[in-house]
């Protein structure tokens, strides 16, 4: 019985070991991503009227990651890119009170995957492989702000770690 045990304690782990990572490695959605578009996916128009604009949006995001060396591809570049990565931003603000808002700021990592199991035709779909979101409520746009950098330096930190992981 005991060599029964040890023999199905042999068979599990040997099972497992091709599913898991090997030392050093990454699991990191970011790891070999060389270059990224950024683009606003969504800005409710309260956002608007309370002076956020979609360039900000843009340029807060793009500013961010520049700094720790992503590439960044904006505006009509995006189009020489179809189906590429592509960091989204939304900014979701309602307006609560006389001076209050309430706000949903977003960043989603899109990209066309294809199927690793096998498929009749060979296809490839857009998912979100990253997203991050922040929310509250305020009456100063510096905070709305503020958030939306947060979420560009989460997304930046990791970026960084996936490249040193992989050897960037």
């Amino acid at each position: 019985m005991r060599h029964l045990r040890v023999f199905l304690l042999v068979l599990l782990v040997a099972g497992l070991l091709p599913h898991l990572p090997a030392a050093g490695m990454t699991m990191s959605t970011l790891q070999n991503l060389p270059a990224l578009g950024v683009k606003v996916r969504g800005l409710s128009p309260d956002g608007m009227i309370l002076g956020l604009s979609e360039a900000e949006l843009v340029q807060t995001v793009a500013a961010t990651l520049q700094k720790v060396g992503v590439k960044v591809v904006q505006g009509p570049a995006l189009d020489q890119l179809p189906g590429g990565p592509t960091l989204e931003i939304t900014a979701n603000i309602t307006r609560i009170g006389v001076r209050s808002h309430l706000f949903i700021v977003r960043l989603e990592l899109r990209e066309n995957v294809k199927f690793v199991r096998q498929t009749q035709n060979l296809v490839t779909v857009p998912a979100i492989t990253w997203d991050r979101e922040a929310d509250g409520y305020t009456a100063k746009i510096e905070v709305i702000r503020a958030k939306l950098t947060e979420l560009a330096e989460k997304f930046a930190a990791e970026w960084s770690e996936a490249g040193a992981a992989a050897g960037r």
